[in-house]
């Protein structure tokens, strides 16, 4: 056992500081070559060593750390994927909660086909969890938010054509039957594209 190992975990999480990410941060910090880099024999250290990682990984993504949240959550998932005596790391809760968050981290940062790729794991294993889905509907925004703003130009190029014509009052009949459908189309769309970004907020 090792005994300094176990005075840290004793002192985080019966001192509850999973609710202070900085202060949890603050006092990981100077421990992080005790944690990271010791050899543990021990099953019970490996995986109070195996925690502390993943909760400062976890802690440093609440605290908008977002790169270093990154990387100390691989660790953690390298380390449970690692592990010769789990037999299904799906069946692991603390590997669950970390793809999570490791999909949560990608998405901040704008990989968001990294992000992706890790809620659909979850929604596969995981399939009766909805808050997975609206993750993985939310990673998406940015093509719905994309073809609402190409609606709103096709509206507005509609709308210009018919103010144009009427200043010029043209008798290109066509152009302007086109321009008003281009004007429903687009206002149509971009009210029902909102609608369902409206439904595809960010969920918490």
């Amino acid at each position: 056992m090792n005994e300094q190992l176990n005075k840290l975990y004793d002192r985080i999480y019966k001192g509850d500081l999973m609710k202070d990410p900085e202060k949890f941060i603050q006092l990981i910090e100077p421990e992080l070559s005790l944690i990271d880099s010791t050899e543990y024999s021990d099953r019970s250290d490996n995986d109070k060593a195996t925690k502390l990682i993943a909760d400062y990984g976890v802690m440093l993504l609440k605290a908008g750390y977002l790169k270093k949240s990154q990387s100390y959550l691989e660790k953690a998932i390298k380390r449970i994927e690692d592990d010769n005596e789990i037999k299904n790391i799906w069946n692991e809760q603390l590997y669950e909660s970390l793809i999570f968050n490791r999909g949560v981290a990608q998405l901040r940062l704008k990989n968001k086909n990294y992000a992706k790729k890790d809620f659909k794991n979850l929604i596969s294993q995981f399939p009766e969890n909805g808050l997975y889905a609206q993750w993985l509907n939310y990673s998406n925004d940015s093509y719905y938010a994309f073809g609402e703003w190409i609606l709103k130009g096709i509206s507005l190029i509609g709308f210009l054509f018919l103010v144009i014509y009427y200043q010029k009052n043209h008798d290109e009949k066509l152009l302007l039957i086109i321009a008003v459908i281009c004007g429903i189309i687009g206002c149509i769309g971009a009210y029902g594209v909102h609608r369902i970004r409206k439904n595809r907020i960010r969920p918490r």
